[in-house]
């Protein structure tokens, strides 16, 4: 076999490094707590065992009340159950639910869970191997900047609903509100997600050094083949 398709074929056989392994299972563990996130009810959690609730719990796209009224308007009604917040029930309510820091909080985890499924599904070529060295290393490079931007948008996200969920013009008895797990999920999520792309990243620069190596090899093998031939 050529020195060139021997040095290919090891660059195409090299097994997947651990960095790469440890970034796989952490970025599945990473989308499972970020899914959990977006869609379970529990962001915010009142704290019944210091005052009768009215909110009982929140998540980005439910709240839960019990006798609330709206604290702004005159007429009567009393909100009462779990619903969608977009849900014509909620249409008096929704200006109170749907406050700029809250709108803010829905848009970054959505755009950022959106980034992340469209990384997690370039993944899988690569792990399966479907394209030659140079196409892997461009396909991971580009999925981690996805997945940094991921991140960047799911940080933002909890970040804010960090300093402004227990805001006392927000959901009532602001003092005996709690983040619960699905904040929680959230948190767990973006760090995985931000140590999976560094370690992709590593991955990469370990592959491009190998390939560098095994070019340099190739080409002491050329020049030494020349030299011989010539008879120097």
């Amino acid at each position: 076999m050529p020195p060139h398709d021997h040095h290919n074929q090891q660059i195409r056989e090299r097994k997947l490094s651990p960095a790469f392994k440890i970034a796989i299972v952490f970025s599945l563990v990473a989308m499972i707590c970020i899914v959990i996130s977006f869609a379970s009810p529990n962001w915010l959690q009142h704290d019944s065992r210091f005052s009768q609730y009215q909110m009982k719990n929140l998540g980005l796209w439910e709240v839960c009340f019990k006798g609330f009224r709206h604290p702004h308007q005159t007429f009567d009604k009393v909100y009462n159950g779990c619903w969608w917040v977009f849900s014509r029930y909620y249409d008096e309510l929704l200006d109170y639910i749907e406050k700029g820091f809250f709108i803010a909080v829905q848009v970054f985890m959505s755009l950022g869970f959106l980034l992340f499924f469209i990384s997690m599904a370039m993944l899988i070529p690569v792990f399966l191997r479907l394209f030659d060295i140079d196409t892997e290393i461009s396909v991971t490079l580009v999925m981690s900047g996805i997945m940094l931007i991921s991140f960047f948008c799911h940080f933002m996200g909890l970040v804010i609903f960090g300093f402004r969920g227990k805001d006392s013009d927000w959901m009532p008895h602001w003092k005996w509100n709690y983040y619960s797990w699905s904040f929680g999920f959230g948190v767990v999520g973006a760090l995985l997600q931000l140590t999976s792309a560094i370690l992709f990243l590593v991955d990469c620069t370990g592959r491009k050094k190998f390939i560098f190596e095994r070019k340099k090899e190739d080409i002491q093998f050329d020049l030494a083949r020349k030299i011989q031939g010539s008879g120097v």
